[in-house]
């Protein structure tokens, strides 16, 4: 008879997904000195130049999706060695019936 291929199908969903949001904090400092004679009256004030950074460019954040069986890769390259992993059976297969 015919064999009911669907029964042996079952629909894959990602089942875990990682965001990765990336802040930039800024730091800026300098000094100031002052100078008082024996009065205590300001004779002198030196300042040091603000240290400026550009600021960084901003992130853009990551979004990526897992298979629970594979928590470690992303979708994407979990498929990839799924792939290549059925794609060596079939070459064995054709290999052995050739």
């Amino acid at each position: 008879g015919k064999r009911n291929i669907s029964v042996h199908r079952k629909v894959v969903k990602p089942d875990l997904k990682k965001v990765t949001l990336h802040d930039n904090i800024r730091l800026t400092d300098s000094v100031t000195v002052k100078k008082y004679d024996e009065k205590g009256k300001l004779i002198e004030e030196v300042k040091s130049p603000e240290t400026s950074q550009k600021p960084p460019e901003p992130k853009p954040a990551e979004i990526n999706w897992f298979f629970s069986e594979h928590p470690d890769e992303n979708i994407l390259e979990a498929c990839k060695k799924l792939l290549e992993m059925i794609k060596g059976f079939i070459e064995e297969a054709k290999s052995r019936f050739n």
